[in-house]
């Protein structure tokens, strides 16, 4: 019998999280944020097999890159506790 766990979580500004960051974590690729002049690195390049996004029809271009994508997403949200980012 297969086990079967899904676990979802917000990445929170009122928590010190930036989507940039996690961004940066998940898929082990060197991500700048423009909001805070910041750049991650957390390596880990080994363990990432493929990195994709998936955009509804309309979305501009450009948002198939994660990292113009999560930038975008955090210069929109302003707000202390903001939650720019879901991890699923």
């Amino acid at each position: 019998m297969a086990i079967y766990h899904l676990s979802v979580s917000n990445v929170s500004r009122a928590s010190g999280s930036k989507a940039t960051a996690t961004l940066s974590y998940i898929t082990g690729r060197r991500v700048h944020d423009e909001r805070r002049g910041e750049t991650y690195d957390y390596g880990r390049k080994e363990r990432v097999l493929r990195v994709g996004t998936l955009l509804p029809e309309g979305a501009p271009a450009e948002y198939a890159d994660p990292a113009v994508l999560f930038n975008a997403v955090e210069l929109h949200e302003t707000g202390r506790t903001a939650r720019p980012a879901k991890k699923i």
